[in-house]
């Protein structure tokens, strides 16, 4: 984690400023620094207020401002990247890459802090920048910093869509490196369509007519699955992960008994994961104990996948028992 221009009250940095990686190429070792810079406004307009009871406005965005990080502050990230871009060379620093929380341009009043634009073309010395907090896919900007150096821009989108890629082409110049080419590019990464098939398997569920008395799963879910788990709970989320074989997503650490948890696979990948309150939501799936080995149930479409059905659209129940 770092953060050059995130401070303690008394000063001292409140993580480390920057990197400094040593890469091993063909030609030798470079020495590639990460500098890590934040928005100053990183708060929420209003907070709740818990002795009135009320969402207060609050004094600033800015995080001193917050109620509970009155021992943090932030600095100006152009003007600390200054400081600290020097201190990186001193520290030997060949190829400087800032990682940057904030955006490209200013979005008033929304967004005043963002400051990418600025730290480009007023730092000399950065060779390139992976933007954020706008939550935009940029492959490649250019900029011109004071010193009419190129200084590149990439942001990769938001919620892991993407990847940047920047690519630096280096020359031996004596006993330093020298940056004679830079590129960007984004990397697409799969996802899943998690939303889509969610709503999928609610629409199959609704399909169920009150006098249907059996369903067979892989007639009403549409989306393609070869397998599906259902975890008997309470489980923790290690216990979940550990079946499916990857941390797909960010779960709660322990699950309640109230809550139903099914997880359904298309290979190796997870397409649909279903998580809700029994009782808020009136649906369950009942199985025998015979029907898990351990906390769960394996179920396959068109093998054991059969149910019978009782659905009441007065209450807007749905409960499905395991047919063997």
């Amino acid at each position: 984690m770092l953060s050059a221009n995130t401070y303690n009250k008394d000063g001292s940095n409140y993580v480390k400023p920057y990197i400094i990686k040593k890469v091993k190429t063909p030609e030798g070792e470079v020495n590639l620094g990460i500098l890590g810079l934040t928005i100053k406004e990183v708060g929420e307009s209003k907070y709740w207020d818990e002795e009135s009871g009320k969402l207060v406005k609050a004094k600033s965005l800015e995080l001193k401002d917050q109620p509970g990080f009155e021992d943090l502050y932030m600095n100006d990230l152009v003007e600390d990247a200054k400081k600290y871009v020097k201190d990186m060379q001193k520290d030997g620093a060949d190829v400087i890459v800032a990682v940057a929380h904030t955006g490209e341009r200013p979005k008033k009043p929304k967004n005043p802090g963002n400051r990418i634009q600025d730290l480009a073309t007023q730092v000399e010395g950065i060779d390139a920048i992976v933007a954020g907090h706008n939550h935009e896919q940029i492959k490649q900007h250019d900029y011109t910093n004071k010193a009419g150096e190129k200084v590149i821009v990439t942001e990769p989108g938001k919620h892991g869509d993407c990847i940047s890629k920047i690519n630096f082409k280096l020359e031996k110049d004596k006993d330093n490196w020298k940056v004679v080419d830079k590129s960007s590019d984004l990397k697409q990464i799969e996802q899943p369509p998690y939303v889509k098939n969610l709503e999928d398997f609610f629409a199959g569920l609704a399909s169920i007519d009150e006098k249907t008395t059996e369903i067979n799963l892989a007639k009403i879910i549409p989306f393609k699955w070869d397998k599906v788990y259902y975890f008997k709970t309470p489980i923790s989320k290690e216990e979940i992960y550990d079946k499916v074989g990857y941390k797909w997503k960010s779960i709660a650490d322990n699950i309640d008994k109230n809550m139903l948890q099914l997880v359904f696979m298309e290979g190796e990948k997870v397409v649909c994961y279903i998580s809700v309150d029994k009782e808020l939501f009136k649906f369950d799936m009942k199985f025998d104990e015979s029907d898990y080995e351990g906390n769960v149930v394996t179920i396959y479409p068109n093998k054991n996948d059969k149910f019978k059905a009782k659905v009441n659209r007065n209450d807007f129940s749905q409960y499905l028992t395991h047919i063997k």
